[in-house]
């Protein structure tokens, strides 16, 4: 029996680049009043882990979790605290995703060797998975040591532990030990491509897809003329550009993007490094709409991201949940809260009903 698809929200544009934390709270309070399954916060601007409490407590059925948290940051027993509290104020809606890190806050930026990422990643999953038993751990690894610790009160031991990833490691890292994988990779033949490293983690522990949570992380929004569909793509720029430089450029040519303009945004970006992180700031943001429009192709938005009218992303979506994609995390890509309840009664009315 085919799981029924999810739908939820997430990115900077949702919960980190606002004015005030009640933004997110009432976007999210939105949000669980229209049957969006989940929310998802990224660690970057306010704590992740706060936002996510409050959003809890202001809501009855949404579930809600960090989307991402890396273990540069933070070590492994406190993110395996925090969901649990988070969990705990939920009622049991609590989940937690984890990534390499970047961002305003990641670990180059704030002075980490980040060469041995996902045997860092392998080693903090075990250790989080371990700490939501309630037991007392230790563990002697290459990264971290646990000496008798447990998190101090009881908790869920089944809080769904996500590993967002594009690369081929981490993918596989993700199949192996992880509950499920959250993927920008939202383009047809890019998300095949996806699917093998997937499958070989899957195998070597004794899974299958269907026993797996395959959530896509796309831009998405509904455009239904020429000029919504352009200021969609402009506002996500910024955002499907640095998915590009992170994405395996093997991987980007077999869609259909060409070497060329690979190195090309490659080498603005190398330029510029001052707008590195463009998609958090509105100014930096606009200045590089202006900069790279030529640089982001048509073909790079379609490996990263969907749009098109209701019954287009509907189609698109239902033919990545035939390859087995459980759910979609839709980055958001308006700037301003109207906007972004707007766009988000729009796609649980004209999109989610096609999936009920």
């Amino acid at each position: 029996m085919t799981k029924q698809f999810r739908f939820g929200f997430c990115g900077a544009n949702m919960a980190g680049r606002i004015e005030n934390f009640t933004e997110a709270v009432k976007f999210v309070q939105i949000a669980d009043s229209l049957g969006i399954d989940f929310c998802g916060f990224n660690d970057q601007l306010r704590d992740v882990y706060t936002i996510a409490s409050i959003c809890a407590m202001s809501t009855r059925h949404i579930l809600v979790g960090p989307m991402a948290s890396n273990p540069y940051n933070r070590h492994p027993a406190t993110m395996a605290r925090g969901v649990a509290t988070i969990d705990e104020v939920s009622g049991g809606r609590a989940f937690l995703t984890l990534s390499r890190g970047g961002g305003l806050l990641g670990p180059k930026q704030l002075g980490y060797d980040t060469r041995h990422a996902t045997e860092r990643m392998r080693e903090a999953i075990t250790l989080i998975k371990q700490f939501l038993t309630g037991e007392r751990v230790n563990f002697d690894g290459k990264f971290f040591q646990v000496h008798n610790v447990n998190i101090g009160f009881k908790c869920r031991a089944n809080i769904p532990v996500y590993v967002a990833a594009s690369g081929p490691k981490m993918i596989e890292l993700a199949g192996e030990l992880a509950d499920g994988l959250v993927t920008p990779n939202s383009g047809r033949e890019i998300f095949k491509i996806t699917l093998d490293p997937l499958k070989r983690g899957l195998s070597r522990s004794g899974r299958n897809l269907a026993n797996f949570e395959i959530i896509l992380q796309p831009a998405l929004q509904v455009t239904n003329t020429q000029e919504e569909l352009n200021q969609a793509m402009n506002r996500s720029r910024s955002h499907v550009a640095g998915l590009i430089l992170l994405t395996p450029a093997e991987w980007l040519e077999k869609t259909g993007i060409s070497k060329t303009s690979i190195e090309a945004l490659t080498e603005f970006t190398h330029k510029n490094p001052q707008l590195s992180q463009a998609h958090y700031y509105y100014d930096q943001d606009e200045e590089y709409i202006k900069l790279t429009r030529n640089l982001v192709t048509p073909e790079m938005y379609e490996a990263l991201s969907i749009f098109g009218n209701a019954q287009e992303i509907a189609a698109s979506l239902t033919s990545l949940q035939r390859l087995g994609a459980t759910a979609v995390s839709i980055w958001t890509i308006p700037w301003k809260l109207d906007e972004k309840i707007t766009a988000a009664r729009t796609i649980a009315a004209k999109v989610v009903p096609h999936f009920r």
